[in-house]
């Protein structure tokens, strides 16, 4: 079952470091992608 705070803060912090463009690049790699937000 996916972590969704897990994911929010990634997320937020993905668009903080990064910016939106490189946020939604990685979004659309699916399920990599929350791979990646969610533990990089």
């Amino acid at each position: 079952m996916p972590d969704e705070s897990r994911h929010a803060r990634g997320r937020a912090k993905m668009l903080e470091v990064h910016g939106e463009r490189s946020l939604r690049s990685v979004e659309g790699l699916g399920d990599l992608g929350r791979l990646i937000v969610e533990f990089a």
